[in-house]
């Protein structure tokens, strides 16, 4: 019977009375000695008399009614000091003793990394500083070799001047093709291979007349200049030759002479009688294409800077400025990056010190109160154990023919074994020096890491404007000059 009462007592414990985190069980005595029918049990065992009137001993009810009481409460125990080791490893997590030194240590570890960062960026940008001025001395020696005051002709956009030729080659393949066309032996194909073949020469043999031979004309060397004479002159003369030798061609067309026979009549107007063209439509061919021809060698004139070599060296020099402006623009978007890094990586240390400081008092009151509920809850589960052996050993006396044991109008029950639970919260009090420190070397990091970053930016910034100073003076001593 007695296992019979703590099996059912244990389960009604365990089912309908289940206790959270950080709660305890609230039983109803009442509740619980009804649906264990104590009443009813300390009668019939009253009535049997037992136990005995002599008994000094708890009887298997009272046993069995204590053991249970007792077994909750040390679960409650177990739980309660499982809950404060977790307790006691926040309080240690958020100890900040020590965190002066940590702190200082890696805001100077922040700093040297960011000075780091800085001392990189500015040999990057020494190092792009001196290209640019090795090639602006390059510019200044071509200059000061070749009589040259002027700055360099920024390049024409490629794209019109290639749409110019394209056009002008479209144009004469029509004429060019029509006349040969016919009297090739391989018909529409052949007219028209021929065809783009002369035209493409036509404007081709123009441009590089213009680009490689009249613009050493104007070079400072004796000997390039009578070399670009020379060979412009010879260019010249072929593009002559060539258009009026299509033209000679065409003419014999029209007197009816074979692809063989109109070529070798090209061949002696070419050199008997060169300019002996009566036909109209052959003194406009000649007329386009020398004239497209020319216009292309315009072109190659002007594409670059007419001076040979100096859009070269010109370009270099502003392929280095490019460089190291966008190199400019690009450290300090960078160094501006590592320095926000830095700061957030401060702040971060900065939240957390205060999390730390702030969760300390938080998490002792939070022992404190789980403490105060579990002795709450001792003496809960005490006074349930007392009242159900009060109506147990009430029934019981009721229903007996003897007075019953002594020890049943004795002193209540005790719930022993369960000491009070007691902590030294001032160990865990912050150190008010120590949290400035910490939290006064962070702000003074950040501070340091501001005012390196503005230094960094404005040197960087110097490096520009000394730079276009440089090239001003220089600009303007050369025209002085």
């Amino acid at each position: 019977m007695g296992d019979r009462l703590l099996d059912y007592l244990r389960s009604t414990l365990k089912t309908e009375y289940k206790p959270g985190p950080g709660s305890f069980l609230e039983i109803e005595a009442a509740k619980l000695i009804e649906k264990l029918d104590l009443r009813e049990k300390g009668a019939a065992r009253g009535f049997k008399g037992v136990p005995a009137a002599d008994s000094q001993v708890l009887d298997e009810i009272e046993q069995e009614i204590v053991n249970t009481i007792r077994s909750v409460a040390t679960e409650a125990h177990g739980r309660t000091h499982d809950e404060i080791s977790t307790y006691a490893q926040r309080l240690k997590s958020a100890d900040i003793s020590g965190a002066s030194t940590e702190m200082k240590t890696l805001a100077r570890q922040s700093e040297g990394d960011f000075e780091a960062e800085v001392l990189s960026a500015r040999g990057d940008l020494e190092k792009a500083r001196k290209a640019v001025m090795d090639r602006r001395r390059d510019v200044d020696a071509f200059r000061k070799k070749n009589g040259l005051t002027r700055e360099v002709t920024p390049s024409k956009d490629a794209i019109w001047m290639i749409a110019a030729l394209f056009i002008m080659f479209g144009i004469e393949v029509v004429p060019n093709a029509s006349v040969l066309m016919d009297t090739d032996a391989h018909g529409f194909a052949g007219g028209i291979s021929q065809a783009i073949i002369y035209s493409a020469l036509n404007i081709l043999v123009g441009l590089v007349c213009g680009f490689f031979c009249w613009r050493n004309v104007i070079h400072r060397n004796l000997g390039r200049k009578f070399l670009g004479f020379l060979f412009a002159l010879g260019l010249a003369g072929f593009i002559v030759c060539l258009n009026l030798a299509l033209a000679h061609y065409r003419a014999g067309t029209v007197l009816g002479l074979p692809a063989e026979e109109a070529r070798a009549y090209a061949v002696t107007m070419l050199t008997e009688k060169p300019f002996g063209i009566t036909d109209l439509k052959s003194i406009g061919m000649v007329a386009m294409g020398v004239l497209f021809s020319f216009i292309a060698m315009v072109e190659g004139f002007v594409w670059l800077d007419s001076y040979p070599g100096y859009h070269a060296v010109s370009k270099l020099l502003h392929d280095a400025e490019d460089r190291f402006h966008n190199l400019v623009d690009d450290k300090i978007d960078y160094l501006k990056g590592v320095q926000e890094s830095f700061v957030e990586r401060i702040t971060n240390e900065r939240r957390k010190l205060r999390d730390k400081r702030q969760e300390i008092p938080l998490v002792l009151g939070e022992r404190k109160r789980l403490v105060a509920r579990f002795e709450s809850h001792i003496a809960h589960l005490q006074d349930v154990g007392r009242a159900m052996l009060a109506t147990y050993r009430e029934e019981n006396l009721k229903a007996r023919k003897d007075s019953g044991p002594t020890r049943f109008r004795d002193g209540a029950w005790t719930l022993d074994g369960f000491e009070k639970i007691g902590f030294d919260d001032e160990v865990w009090q912050t150190p008010e020096k120590e949290w400035t420190d910490a939290n006064e070397a962070l702000e003074v990091s950040v501070d340091k890491l501001q005012s390196a970053y503005e230094a960094a930016l404005k040197w960087i910034r110097a490096q520009g404007v000394e730079y276009r100073h440089e090239g001003e003076d220089k600009s303007g001593t050369e025209q002085t000059a």
